[in-house]
């Protein structure tokens, strides 16, 4: 009687520990979520989880579209889905295969299409421009004078900044040129004394170019037209014809300082 009782009790103790065990398995539920991602054009980064953390490896269909590890904890552990923007017509899709363990999950990405705008880009140039379309584009307009143009050989030239407010302006910030665009003005002229600062060799200061670029890039994120011109360069305009005559007054050679700075205008511009 012992000895039945001892096998039985050995039987269901068994039992016990295999149900115990199938229990546990069946415990172990990854969870992947989201499972669906929509993303516009321009692409970026979204983020899903897993839990619990458990190793996975990812195989995305489409190489625009990649998995990077984000961050983790005992529980979980979270990834990026990058994607790259869309310079295509069309919406493209692509899947994600999650697999940790024998779990094996897929993530739909689908991303925008590009779409060709009649607008024209901040920086596009357009050929073809004529008078008339270019004064109806620029409508009400205010100056930005005493500023980037101002000269003068008592201005400490250890900060560009000195010249822009020698004159009486303030620093022009991000601020003021939003203000103009919301009073009602939608074109800027900038002038600009390129001269200040001009090495030897009769290059534009690295400073001043940055300083231009700064200014041009606010006022065409507020939808205004950006005129930039040369001012207060009388000086060396006059000896273009005649760089002889510039040499014996010791002022730089016009057509030198031209070709100089407009080859230092342009090598910036198309590093940019």
């Amino acid at each position: 009687m012992t000895q039945i009782f001892k096998k039985t009790l050995l039987t269901s103790l068994v039992l016990f520990l295999m149900t115990a065990c199938s229990d546990d398995k069946k415990e172990l539920k990854i969870i992947v979520e989201p499972t669906s991602f929509h993303f516009e054009q321009t692409g970026g980064s979204k983020k899903f989880g897993i839990t619990p953390n458990e190793p996975a490896t990812f195989q995305s269909s489409e190489a625009w579209c990649k998995v990077t590890s984000e961050s983790s904890t005992p529980v979980q552990a979270i990834y990026n889905i990058t994607v790259e923007p869309n310079t295509t017509p069309d919406v493209r899709n692509a899947i994600i295969t999650v697999s940790v363990k024998e779990h094996i999950q897929e993530i739909n990405v689908e991303q925008a299409a590009y779409i060709q705008s009649d607008e024209p880009e901040k920086y596009t140039v357009r050929e073809n421009l004529t008078t008339h379309q270019l004064i109806n584009e620029m409508g009400l307009g205010i100056n930005l004078g005493n500023t980037l143009d101002a000269v003068g050989d008592w201005i400490d030239p250890s900060n560009i900044l000195n010249y822009e407010q020698a004159w009486g302006s303030p620093i022009i910030t991000q601020e003021i040129i939003e203000g103009y665009a919301k009073a009602g003005y939608s074109s800027l002229r900038i002038p600009v004394s390129w001269g200040n600062l001009l090495s030897d060799d009769f290059k534009v200061h690295p400073d001043l170019m940055d300083r231009v670029e700064k200014i041009l890039n606010w006022t065409l994120d507020c939808g205004m037209v950006a005129i930039i011109n040369i001012h207060h360069e009388n000086e060396w305009i006059k000896q273009v014809p005649t760089d002889s005559k510039a040499k014996e007054n010791s002022l730089p050679s016009g057509n030198r300082y031209v070709n100089a700075s407009k080859s230092t205008v342009t090598t910036y511009c198309s590093s940019q």
